[in-house]
């Protein structure tokens, strides 16, 4: 039992018929005593199976998600304009959300996420929390390579414009 407020607090799950703490039901504001009639158990066991048996709509439901995710925060952090913050780019397939000080390797590192599609689901979880841009992606790695050579923007024009 996890937690004072499930003490001696238990309900029976409809699938497993196992008698278990609160705890281990999901909550749903729907139902008269706040929590889910099957246990998390169940509920997870239950989607193992779908995916299992529904594998092409499975990988479409996590494209969906991540298209949406990522749509979002494009939408949030440009103002709605969907475009690169610096050069005006529109193209959505080269667009991509910026650390504006830097540091996204720390930041995904420290937050334990993997690949490109998690720090838009991270951002939705945190309710769009400031320090972030749109860019496309050539923006992006010149923003990179400005910020670890430590240029300015008037001495990191100087240097584009010698080449």
């Amino acid at each position: 039992m996890t937690g004072r407020k499930y003490m001696g607090k238990t309900k029976i799950c409809t699938n497993c018929k196992g008698n278990k703490c609160l705890s281990e039901f999901p909550k749903n504001k729907k139902s008269k005593d706040g929590y889910g009639s099957w246990c998390k158990q169940c509920h997870s066991n239950k989607q193992l199976q779908w995916h299992k048996n529904h594998p092409e709509q499975a990988k479409l439901r996590r494209a969906l998600s991540i298209d949406t995710n990522r749509i979002i925060a494009l939408q949030i952090y440009s103002d709605g304009k969907m475009c690169c913050d610096l050069c005006g780019e529109s193209d959505i397939d080269v667009l991509c959300i910026d650390h504006i000080y830097g540091g996204g390797n720390k930041h995904r590192k420290k937050c334990n996420l993997h690949g490109g599609e998690s720090i838009y689901l991270w951002l939705r979880k945190n309710c769009f929390p400031t320090g972030f841009r749109v860019l496309c992606r050539n923006c992006n790695h010149k923003e990179s390579l400005r910020l670890n050579s430590n240029l300015t923007y008037d001495n990191w024009d100087k240097v584009q414009n010698k080449c």
